[in-house]
């Protein structure tokens, strides 16, 4: 493994965040420390899972693009989601919004520490029309 991976799902000890530190108490360096240590380890697989081709090389610039100092989001380089997504979205989208909302937003709220799956949505990441 990568120095900052670490198994996935697993918090380790020198990293502070949720469920233990809410993530909006944590600052800057914190973010960056559980996003590297804990997220992506954990999202990379997924993401490789879905497209292998597509995510072979996925890391924190797949989500946030070029962002290399904030991190915001959403991402405007992401794709741009409809008002309804579940029902205007095209056919060639719907596996993603299948993936996305089956397996991205629920482990993202869970890393996250939000409250249900669906505390972390679409609009978290991309931009809305």
């Amino acid at each position: 493994m990568e120095e900052h991976e670490t198994e996935r799902g697993a918090i380790p000890e020198d990293v502070v965040g949720p469920p233990n530190v809410p993530w909006q108490e944590l600052d800057h360096e914190q973010r960056k420390k559980f996003m590297k240590r804990v997220v992506l380890p954990t999202m990379k697989p997924l993401f490789v899972a879905f497209d292998p081709k597509r995510f072979r090389d996925f890391d924190c610039t797949t989500c946030h693009g070029d962002r290399t100092r904030d991190f915001k989001m959403p991402n405007p380089k992401l794709f741009v989601l409809p008002e309804r997504p579940e029902e205007t979205l095209p056919e060639d989208k719907r596996a993603w919004l299948m993936f996305m909302t089956s397996e991205v937003e629920p482990e993202m709220a869970k890393l996250l520490g939000l409250p249900t799956p669906t505390a972390f949505a679409c609009r978290s990441c991309h931009p809305r029309q």
